[in-house]
């Protein structure tokens, strides 16, 4: 019994299937810098509507301080190449920051990209806390005054929640 190869292509029911199914965030994106369509994960990470996600340029909902990045990577998709591993902030409905690594790949021929993004909040979270662990315990070991390590405490614990001094 001879089997279809692998690499053939799946008919556009799996794909829909599988679209909005993934617990990833899956996007198909506009060159001309809009989605026009999102998967369930990707309306509950942002928490907006499909709607709202589809009616504003993508790079509104990046963080200010990664849209110059972002920015560089939709020109590398302009330019027809794929990206790999963008680490960027995104902003959440809620106002909350959530972190996403991007792969995004354009298609040949036509006027859009696939996207997708997997929610690296909580490790980024994670390394943030090690690195100021890191650092309270660097200026432990070089024998400060007790004020010195209390103020070096409050700073670390101001930016792990992104309070401003």
């Amino acid at each position: 019994m001879d089997r279809a190869p692998l690499t053939m292509a799946l008919p556009p029911p799996a794909f829909a299937e599988m679209f909005e199914l993934s617990l990833d965030l899956l996007c198909i994106g506009g060159l001309d810098g809009y989605f026009k369509r999102v998967n369930p994960a990707f309306e509950k990470a942002f928490g907006y509507s499909s709607d709202e996600l589809l009616s504003r340029p993508f790079l509104d909902f990046v963080h200010p301080v990664d849209r110059a990045l972002s920015q560089k990577a939709f020109e590398q998709v302009l330019r027809g190449e794929e990206v790999v591993r963008l680490e960027n902030r995104n902003l959440r409905a809620d106002g909350s920051t959530l972190w996403l690594e991007w792969s995004a790949r354009p298609v040949p021929g036509e006027a859009t990209f696939y996207g997708a993004g997997h929610d690296v909040t909580d490790r980024k979270r994670f390394e943030d806390q090690l690195s100021a662990l890191r650092r309270v315990a660097a200026l432990v070991a070089s024998e400060p005054t007790p004020d010195e390590v209390f103020a070096s405490v409050a700073e670390e614990v101001a930016r792990l929640l992104c309070v401003e001094n």
